[in-house]
């Protein structure tokens, strides 16, 4: 949809504005463009359409990990909690359909995704009950506001911006999402490299092989995601989602050769408009917490290689009861110096957490 052009004459200036001209003042004459909300395409500043802050990473979710207050969009880190935001979404949206559908994911985080799972929960299936319509929708807002947010190219997720909004009930053609589970598979707890239970990721990679583990260096094996145009990973605590955007030329047998992998070879489950249960896998890998966070995926073998490789260097000790006995030793003192030291350095403009890290060394030194 372009940009509405309008103009006032010197002899108009005094008209009467109402919201059905949507006609802005101009002294000079001059062409103004009128910007419209993201969503309902209403040009902002009209009667209740004022711009108003949409949260990438919505602030509900901000605020429910309060302790944790760095969040990851695709290569920015951002503290204080406060998380990007972007102003292109008028107040009706922002306190209306787009807030509704964040009070459902929250709850659903909340209820579901919040509690950290085992080590040993990585083997298992778990019966995980949703919405799929709420969940759907809340999911490709985010990415919505994620890929404006980048500066890409909206083409491909603006088909879902009726679904978005509730203005029909049909899932868009172009559009997988599918989910899986997080779980730390370190034999230390996750704090001890970097709690980050808010990420969003564009374009993970895919390895079907762990080269690090083989004597040999080989190679790394990618999985090329044939016919997407935007890949999408959102982590919410627990939850492990993944968005793709086909493009308009790919054929459906791709679409499903392509999923049929990501959910064999990645344990990943693809959501289904009909369904609300799912048997739901961990798509983990130890280096989605030591490294990378979530711009990078491993196939379950070449999981197996990695886990095998710290037991090991644990000299074949059980990893989940080494995370236990560590967690023992592991204070919430100490958690709290490795953070501040952490911190300090991820962020060293940020005058609280350098604040942080200067009281924590005096108290160390007392």
């Amino acid at each position: 949809c372009k940009p509405l052009m309008f103009r006032l004459r010197m002899r108009d200036k005094n008209i009467k504005l109402t919201e059905l001209q949507l006609t802005l003042l101009s002294t000079k004459g001059e062409h103004y463009k009128m910007k419209l909300c993201a969503y309902c395409k209403t040009p902002l500043g009209t009667t209740g359409h004022q711009k108003t802050d949409e949260h990438i990473i919505p602030n509900s979710l901000l605020k429910l990990y309060p302790e944790q207050d760095i969040s990851f969009h695709n290569e920015k880190k951002y503290v204080d909690n406060r998380g990007m935001t972007i102003s292109d979404v008028c107040s009706a949206c922002n306190n209306g359909i787009l807030s509704e559908l964040d009070s459902y994911g929250k709850a659903l985080i909340e209820s579901t995704f919040f509690t950290p799972y085992e080590f040993n929960d990585y083997y298992l299936v778990f019966d995980i009950s949703l919405n799929t319509p709420l969940f759907t929708r809340w999911l490709l807002k985010i990415a919505y506001n994620s890929i404006r947010c980048e500066k890409l190219s909206p083409t491909y997720i603006e088909k879902s911006i009726p679904y978005i909004l509730g203005n029909t009930t049909e899932y868009p053609q172009n559009v997988s999402i599918l989910l899986g589970l997080h779980i730390n598979l370190n034999p230390v707890p996750e704090e001890f490299f970097a709690f980050t239970p808010l990420q969003i990721m564009h374009n993970p990679q895919f390895f079907i092989n762990n080269p690090i583990a083989h004597k040999q260096r080989t190679p790394p094996q990618k999985v090329l995601i044939n016919g997407a145009e935007q890949i999408i990973c959102i982590r919410t605590g627990n939850a492990i989602s993944l968005i793709i955007l086909w493009k308009d030329s790919v054929s459906i047998n791709t679409q499903k050769e392509t999923l049929s992998i990501l959910q064999e070879d990645f344990r990943f489950r693809l959501l289904e408009y009909s369904s609300d249960r799912y048997s739901v896998r961990s798509v983990s890998s130890p280096t989605n917490v030591m490294a990378a966070n979530y711009g990078h995926f491993y196939s379950e073998q070449a999981v197996a290689e990695i886990i095998h490789s710290i037991k090991d260097s644990l000299q074949g000790r059980d990893i989940g009861l080494c995370k236990e006995e560590f967690s023992k030793l592991w204070t919430p003192e100490m958690n709290r110096e490795g953070r501040a030291f952490v911190e300090a350095s991820m962020f060293p403009s940020n005058s609280k957490k350098q604040k942080i890290l200067e009281d924590t060394i005096r108290n160390r030194n007392k």
